[in-house]
């Protein structure tokens, strides 16, 4: 019975990862704001790129979970990243 659930979990963390693909890691921060909107916790911004939130839309709801926190970690590390390239410049 736990197999099986650890089994549905990484099977919705890849579907999630599929949809991460898609992104370019630049647009992470947007995402994660459309993300945030779609599950309630900031109201969506005007002007919002369509293709982006028509990925985020296109994510099932079983995965949506998986989707908001991996596209967290990404967006955090890819921020990381980028602040520790302009202070090595």
């Amino acid at each position: 019975m736990v197999l099986a659930y650890a089994n549905v979990m990484v099977d919705r963390y890849l579907e999630a990862m599929q949809c991460l693909k898609l992104i370019a890691p630049q647009r992470f921060a947007e995402v994660l704001e459309i993300a945030d909107a779609r599950a309630g916790l900031r109201s969506f911004r005007e002007g919002s790129d369509p293709s982006l939130m028509e990925i985020v839309f296109s994510v099932p709801d079983e995965q949506f979970r998986w989707f908001r926190f991996v596209l967290r970690k990404m967006a955090e590390r890819y921020e990381h990243r980028k602040d520790a390239l302009l202070r090595a410049t």
